[in-house]
């Protein structure tokens, strides 16, 4: 017998590039503002269910994971990230509060069915003059799960 394989598709947009200059420094002597935002929505998710029928788009129950994968990062520094909302979706359970991004996959939040325009902001923590001057990035990497 021959069952085909359907896989899941995670749509996700958006980038973040942050340049940490004198205009976070309110006066002299004074250390950076040690947490910054992001816009709200500054990556959108789309989570399209596959086999795409009409039981899938409204009943099927999938879990987004989060993780960073770190190309130039400084232990010093922490990112975080949160769903923002502006109604309520029953359909879509977690991940409003900002929860911290690790180099270890950890789930973000859940939804039934397929949701489109999930918008994420971002945190970045741990500011400080004592931070070496250098161009910081991490890859935010989101990984799509059946329940």
């Amino acid at each position: 017998m021959y069952y085909p394989v359907q896989a899941q598709k995670l749509t996700v947009t958006g980038n973040w590039n942050l340049s940490i200059n004198s205009s976070y420094i309110s006066d002299a002597g004074v250390n950076l503002a040690t947490t910054v935002l992001s816009p709200t929505n500054v990556t959108i998710i789309d989570v399209d269910v596959q086999p795409r029928n009409s039981y899938n788009r409204q009943y099927k129950s999938q879990r987004v994971l989060v993780q960073k994968v770190d190309n130039v990062w400084n232990v010093g520094l922490t990112l975080w990230c949160k769903r923002t909302i502006t109604v309520t979706n029953p359909n879509i359970t977690l991940g409003t509060n900002f929860q911290q991004i690790t180099n270890n996959s950890l789930l973000f939040f859940n939804t039934v069915g397929e949701q489109f325009n999930i918008p994420i902001q971002y945190q970045l923590s741990g500011l400080s003059l004592l931070i070496p001057a250098n161009n910081y990035s991490t890859t935010i990497l989101y990984t799509l799960l059946d329940n």
